[in-house]
């Protein structure tokens, strides 16, 4: 779940702020669908933090009657800055208000190439290179690539205290439904290699590549889904 949650409770920076990263700041709400059943919303929102640099926080919780199940609040933060790539810097990771909670916290050295790492207590350093990224990050390295017509065929991404390869298909234009209207997106598959879990991404073309919808799939059952509902951008 925490690969596809990108939500954000901020106050988006003023226009003049805002030109400074290539990504244009946003905030956007989505509906959260578990197997086809309302079940949640949330909220990303991508900021300004002065030239080159980023701030982004996520929220994803459950709504309506699925809060008498899942009652599990997960939010993101991370900061970072947006050169050739995407380079975060600080990270965490907090889920809370179910049946168990979750921390994690990554802090990125790039001088150094070393991340330090630590989920749950256990802390681990580990080697830093080119595309390493966090969970949340890892949107706003797809809208950048997709904005530079950058295809990559994989990306490296932290998972607790390991880093991990997965795998990226382009699956080429589709127009999309969305709250936005009628929109030709980029279809984006992305599984890592022997896992049952694979994630479907569009990202729609005429707003900065922003995900419009996202599909989480396992032994290819739709498992959660998340609609846009709204947009404002800074």
């Amino acid at each position: 779940m925490r690969s596809l949650v990108i939500l954000l409770s901020c106050l988006l920076t003023p226009l003049a702020v805002a030109e400074a990263l290539p990504i244009t700041p946003f905030e956007a709400q989505y509906r959260v669908y578990a197997k086809g059943v309302p079940a949640g919303e949330g909220t990303i929102i991508l900021r300004s933090a002065g030239e080159g640099f980023y701030q982004m926080e996520s929220q994803l919780r459950a709504t309506g009657l699925a809060r008498l199940i899942l009652r599990d609040e997960i939010t993101e933060q991370v900061e970072g800055r947006i050169g050739a790539q995407v380079e975060p810097l600080n990270y965490r990771f907090q889920r809370r208000g179910g049946s168990r909670e979750e921390h994690t916290q990554y802090r990125f050295d790039w001088s150094a190439g070393r991340i330090r790492a630590e989920h749950n207590g256990e802390r681990v350093d580990l080697p830093l290179a080119p595309r390493v990224l966090d969970p949340l990050s890892t949107y706003l390295q797809a809208m950048w690539d997709l904005k530079n017509q950058h295809r990559f065929e994989d990306y490296q991404l932290l998972d607790d205290t390991r880093i991990r390869t997965y795998r990226v298909e382009y699956q080429g234009v589709e127009r999309l439904e969305t709250s936005l209207g009628v929109v030709d997106t980029i279809r984006v598959f992305r599984q890592r290699p022997g896992s049952s879990r694979a994630v479907t991404f569009w990202f729609a073309r005429d707003h900065d590549y922003l995900p419009v919808q996202v599909i989480q799939q396992r032994d290819g059952d739709e498992k959660l889904r998340m609609e846009l509902r709204s947009l404002r951008r800074g």
